[in-house]
This record gives C-alpha cells, sequence and structure tokens, in this order.
C-alpha cells in the first residue's frame, strides 16, 4: 500500500510518525527510511519546485527490504510547502496513483490551546486570554476594527 499523511499544523503529525508511521509497524517513511536520493528529491523537487523547475524523476528505489514495507509520506511539508496545494497533490498521484490518505483535522479551541501549550514550553509567560486578546488586537491593528470579529464558537 502506498499512503499519504498531509500533516496540518498541530493535528498530532508528530505523534503519529513516531508512533505509527515507524518501520516497526510497516510503513516506510519516505522523508526519514528512503535513501538520501529520495529524501533529497523530496525536499528539493516535489515540495519545493515551481512548475519549470520540477523534475517528476523519482529515484529508484533499490533497497528490496523497502517494498515488504507500506511506502509513503507522512509530513507536515506537505501543507506548508510553497508549492499550490493541489500541484502538490496532483505530483504525488503521479508517483503514487493508488496512494490511501490520511488527514487529521482538530476543533480549533484544541488547535489554539495546544499551541499555547507549545508556546508555554517554548518559555512564553503571556496568560492565555492575554495572548488571545493581543493576537486579536494585533488582527485589528492588520486589517482594522471594522473589518474583523472575533467569535467564540460556545
Amino acid at each position: 500500500m502506498n499512503y499519504l499523511h498531509v500533516g496540518y499544523p498541530k493535528c498530532g503529525s508528530s505523534f503519529l510518525q513516531n508512533a505509527y508511521f515507524t518501520q516497526e509497524n510497516g510503513f516506510c517513511n519516505l522523508l526519514i527510511h528512503a535513501p538520501h536520493e529520495f529524501r533529497d528529491f523530496i525536499t528539493h523537487d516535489l515540495l519545493i519546485s515551481d512548475s519549470m523547475s520540477y523534475s517528476g524523476k523519482m529515484p529508484a528505489i533499490t533497497e528490496h527490504s523497502v517494498f515488504k514495507k507500506n511506502i509513503g509520506l507522512s509530513a507536515e511539508d506537505f501543507i506548508t510547502a510553497p508549492v499550490d496545494y493541489s500541484l502538490l497533490l496532483d505530483r504525488w498521484t503521479e508517483l503514487f496513483p493508488t496512494s490511501k490518505v490520511l488527514i487529521v483535522i482538530r476543533s480549533q479551541p484544541d488547535l489554539i490551546y495546544s499551541w499555547y501549550v507549545q508556546l508555554i514550553n517554548a518559555g512564553t509567560s503571556e496568560i492565555f486570554i492575554s495572548l488571545l486578546a493581543n493576537l486579536c488586537g494585533i488582527v485589528n491593528v492588520v486589517f482594522g476594527a471594522d473589518s474583523t470579529m472575533t467569535v467564540s464558537q460556545d
């Protein structure tokens, strides 16, 4: 089986990559477990090349043990790449036309909370409500208070 896990930010991608998409579970995440040439192809060609410079020439996988695994990609880079998302999906489909796709999304409150915990771990001392107020204030400054509205889903 071929697979593609499109890792949206703060949606458990690192957990899936470390606990599920592992060699021990029969997966070959091409960005981690493939030969160096293949990782280069993904990071320097597939994910960032514009249409004029994209080669589309996937390196051969010569390591036979890889073929006994589920081959694919689990990466946050797929959604944050500088290339149009639909173009990336077309490129992936050309390389692996029978891929199974996993996209994990998260509720907004959980997403914001997870981001806040990450900021706390990085050393911020800002209180959550203050942080949200500052973010909303920045948006108001950039777009104008008349053009913005912040709504809680509760």
